[in-house]
């Protein structure tokens, strides 16, 4: 394929034309894909990195009620029928309006949480001097390495609360930026982190629910962890959002890619970036998403038993999922909001089923948001299609 600005053959590899120095990364004058920023190729209805609807952009707009993609200078929606609003006067989605109140409650949550790590640091620092813990690899088995304990146990707890917190903050960062580039258009949030880690938190949690209910139906046997000591715990779960997060999605997920990326000459992207995560997917990758995915998954096996294999499983394609679009920050955010569930009880010393209550009226509205990932997960599946039938 020929460069666009100067007519040389491109080579094959290399992000800049050697000629003129103009970015081949960008097809055919072809327009980025509006969520993840990679070069769509022209004439393709759905994006191959992430699966947007393309055929929204540009010369479409979507009705407010039934999101049927339209062209613009339609009076009324084909879909439903509604008379299509101006451009001016087009109001908030009601999904995109639940969809903000599902992410200020889990925001709400997020801060609790991180409340009660730093409140209760004094109690959990006092207690971690007097024990020991694993350091852990998953062969897939849990297989202890060695234990830590005193101070080294103590800095690692207040390390990896300090991660979470960059994280935390990294995200709303990034949430926040990305909606005042978008000069304040309130449905640009689905383009954010912050977005698609609470809404998929909440359909994560309902999942969780009917499926334990039809476990207990079908009489299964729901093994778990018992903590006897509350500073045990909270160090437990601080450090599963972390250290699982290293070793499942930075060490079985980007560590992989790196080096397929390094091996074949790629270096479009910097070799940090696979480890950090945030690079984009590909369709090749899909195998190293499925393994980390079952890996973490048979992880849980030896603590929780096997009926915790499905609900992990799904939530190792979920943290994959933000780990390649958005980074690490993303999908530890996500498991410490999961594992730090218990703050209330934790800050009181009662129990508390505030933060329960809330995560449970957030995920019924998040069910608004499953045509939005049903779409996602089409334009996946075409473009995964498609993507072969070329090769």
């Amino acid at each position: 394929m020929p460069c666009d600005e100067c007519n040389r053959q491109r080579v094959l590899g290399h992000r800049f034309c050697a000629i003129c120095g103009s970015d081949l990364s960008k097809p055919n004058d072809s327009e980025p894909c509006p969520y993840c920023g990679l070069y769509k190729e022209n004439g393709e209805r759905f994006c191959g990195v992430c699966g947007y609807d393309l055929s929204s952009i540009g010369t479409h707009i979507g009705c407010a009620e039934c999101e049927e993609s339209l062209r613009k200078g339609y009076g009324f929606c084909r879909g439903c029928g509604r008379k299509l609003p101006g451009k001016e006067s087009r109001r908030l989605r009601p999904t995109t309006a639940m969809a903000g109140i599902v992410m200020f409650a889990i925001l709400s949550v997020l801060a609790v949480e991180l409340v009660t790590g730093y409140v209760k640091l004094p109690f959990v620092l006092d207690r971690l001097y007097d024990l020991s813990y694993p350091i852990y690899i998953i062969t897939p088995a849990i297989t202890d390495l060695f234990d830590i304990g005193g101070i080294l146990l103590q800095t690692l707890f207040v390390a990896e609360l300090i991660i979470v917190t960059v994280s935390i903050g990294y995200m709303v960062y990034r949430t926040y930026s990305s909606f005042g580039s978008s000069k304040k258009d309130y449905e640009s949030i689905r383009d954010t982190p912050l977005f698609d880690m609470a809404l998929l938190n909440g359909l994560l949690l309902v999942f969780q629910v009917a499926y334990v209910m039809i476990c207990m139906r079908l009489g299964i046997s729901l093994d778990s962890i018992e903590f006897d000591d509350v500073a045990k715990s909270m160090f437990s779960l601080m450090h599963a959002s972390v250290y699982e997060e290293f070793l499942c999605r930075i060490c079985m997920l980007g560590l992989p890619i790196a080096f397929v990326m390094i091996l074949t000459g790629r270096n479009d992207v910097p070799a940090y970036r696979y480890l950090l995560g945030g690079f984009g997917f590909e369709r090749w990758m899909i195998v190293f998403v499925i393994f980390s995915a079952v890996m973490f998954g048979a992880g849980h096996l030896t603590n929780w038993g096997t009926w915790k294999f499905i609900p992990t499983f799904l939530f190792g394609l979920l943290t994959a999922y933000l780990f390649i679009r958005y980074g690490v920050y993303a999908s530890i955010t996500l498991h410490f909001l999961t594992d730090y569930n218990s703050a209330g009880e934790w800050l009181t010393g009662d129990p508390n089923l505030t933060i329960a209550l809330i995560l449970l009226i957030a995920s019924l509205l998040a069910l608004s948001s499953v045509p939005h990932y049903v779409r996602k997960l089409k334009g996946f599946a075409c473009n995964m299609v498609s993507s072969q039938k070329r090769g």
